[in-house]
């Protein structure tokens, strides 16, 4: 296993086992990017039959409004109790928090603009390129998680003392090993 020192921590560059409360967040991803899949290719439809186009934005609005219902509650969880824990140690002004926070401030937005301009059917002013905010939204995502899980997850399972664990977990209501 190999680690590489950034910012003074050590940063494991192999598999690294999580806690139960960290592992619970890297779990709800498989979940999250199989619906963003699913959006991606209604998107990419709902460009691909114009005559339909109404139609599938409509649709592509209600899976989007599925996975948002998802997908807050995960981002509130690492928002609200993983990074403001992680920041006690590796700060909140810049760094890896700063860059975490800024992505899901991008995808929600992206999100929103598509919701926002779907709101009103008789009030879609540019249908062809609405799907292009889901697109934008889940492309961020992707790379999104594969930070969490590659970099910031194994930093928190690196920096977070043991009581810092079993707060994330209550926080999280995971109930503790037996």
């Amino acid at each position: 296993m190999m680690s590489h020192e950034c910012a003074g921590m050590k940063i494991d560059s192999g598999a690294t086992q999580l806690c139960a409360a960290l592992q619970h967040l890297k779990d709800e991803h498989p979940k999250l990017e199989e619906m963003m899949k699913k959006l991606q290719l209604a998107a990419a439809e709902t460009k691909e039959t114009p005559a339909e186009e109404i139609t599938n934005l409509l649709a592509l609005r209600e899976e989007v409004i599925s996975f948002m219902e998802y997908l807050i509650p995960h981002s509130e969880k690492e928002e609200g109790v993983l990074f403001p824990m992680m920041g006690k140690y590796i700060g909140t002004s810049t760094g890896p928090l700063v860059v975490m926070e800024y992505e899901h401030d991008l995808a929600k937005e992206s999100f929103e603009s598509f919701l926002k301009g779907t709101k009103n059917v008789t009030e879609i002013k540019d249908p062809s390129r609405l799907h292009l905010h889901v697109l934008e939204g889940c492309t961020t995502l992707f790379s999104h998680f594969n930070k969490e899980e590659n970099v910031l997850f194994p930093m928190g399972e690196n920096v977070l003392t043991d009581e810092d664990k079993e707060k994330l977990a209550d926080a999280f209501q995971i109930p503790p090993l037996t």
